[in-house]
This record gives C-alpha cells, structure tokens and sequence, in this order.
C-alpha cells in the first residue's frame, strides 16, 4: 500500500477544492494508491465533512478518484466502499492512527 498524507487547514470550500484536486494530481503522477487527507484545525470539522464530501463525490462522479470514506465510515462493514478498503488494504483496519478529521481516497 502506497498512502500519501496530507494536512489542510478548511478555510472554505474554494481553498480546500484547490488543495484536495493538487493533492490527487500529485500523488496520481508520484504513483500512490491511497491518500490520507487530516483535516488541522477539527474545530471546523463538520463543514470540513460536508464541503469535503461534496467535492469528493463530484471528483468521483467525474471518475478522477474511485471512491473515498471518512475515519468515522472505517468500522460501518455495511458499506461498500469500506469493505472493498478492508479486502484490499487491510491495514486500513487500524484506522484510530489517522485520527479524527481524516478522510481516505482510493485513487
């Protein structure tokens, strides 16, 4: 498993759109399987959720990114994207090391 970290600091939807399409860009050329996105600054972490999980749907739909799943989606083995994770990274599993505010995308 290839994962590439990065930690943004949510100041608003635009800044963080810019961060999360460079990060994806760059990994995506580096080679990189999987990326951890932590958000800094968890005060924001519920508007960091939804404009995150926007943004992250509309990549998907436009196939740049195959799927994604928030640190608190990790145990819910009802989900599908979860399960697909677990099978083929399964040190995924030990999610609390990502710490709250995370999200992981499977490019």
């Amino acid at each position: 498993m290839r994962l590439a970290i990065h930690e943004i600091e949510y100041r608003d939807t635009a800044a963080l759109s810019s961060e999360i399409e460079f990060a994806v860009a760059c990994d995506r050329v580096e080679g990189k399987d999987l990326i951890n996105i932590r958000l800094k600054n968890l005060n924001m972490l519920s508007r960091f959720n939804s404009a995150a999980a926007k943004l992250l749907r509309a990549m998907k739909r436009e196939g740049v990114i195959q799927l994604f799943i928030f640190e608190n989606e990790i145990s819910d083995t009802e989900k599908m994207e979860t399960v697909y994770l677990l099978n083929k990274f399964p040190e995924l599993a030990d999610m609390e090391k990502y710490g709250e505010g995370s999200v992981i995308i499977k490019l």
